[in-house]
């Protein structure tokens, strides 16, 4: 029987996170933009560092859906201060 979870993401979780925010980026914007441009945003906005500086935003939090163990998506929520 499958395993599905909803976990809120820590810093210990890092990895898991950019892959899998590089991966539905590219999936869902990746035919609409040049291999340069891609690869420069995902270099800005899913860098380790940049990721480090959002999990650690007071306001904002990253939950995860895991299918037997495998990362299968996620999401950010701001709150407060943090949304922009």
């Amino acid at each position: 029987m499958a395993t599905i979870n909803i976990i809120q993401l820590e810093a210990k979780h890092i990895a898991k996170l950019q892959a899998i925010s590089i991966e539905t980026f590219q999936e869902t914007f990746g035919l609409h933009n040049t291999h340069d441009d891609m690869a420069q945003y995902l270099a800005s906005h899913f860098s380790i560092q940049q990721l480090s500086k959002e999990l650690s935003t007071i306001e904002s939090f990253f939950y995860a859906v895991t299918l037997n163990n495998h990362y299968i998506g996620y999401m950010k929520l701001n709150i407060g201060a943090a949304q922009t």
